[in-house]
């Protein structure tokens, strides 16, 4: 069962545990960019670079790929900048 954050105080409690996972650097990153961008799964897998706009920090994700069939501009803060970074020098 899918549970939804109401609580913000629980939100911290996920990002501690996201941390924590020592398995893979990309799944770990994956879903640390799930918590912070709040995206629907397949949006994030299929992402490709040139759908980022690092210099201004937003995100369009193209209308084909969104439920509403219209592009999605999600803006990206520093803490998902620096996710980004650390991705693209694996």
């Amino acid at each position: 069962m899918r549970q939804i954050f109401t609580d913000p105080a629980k939100g911290g409690g996920l990002l501690r545990s996201i941390d924590g996972y020592d398995g893979s650097k990309i799944v770990r990153i994956a879903l640390l960019l799930s918590a912070h961008l709040f995206m629907r799964p397949g949006e994030l897998r299929l992402a490709s670079w040139s759908e980022f706009d690092f210099e201004i920090g937003i995100w369009v994700i193209p209308a084909e790929r969104t439920k509403m069939r219209r592009p999605h501009k999600v803006p990206l803060t520093d803490q998902v900048l620096s996710l980004f970074e650390e991705l693209d020098a694996m």
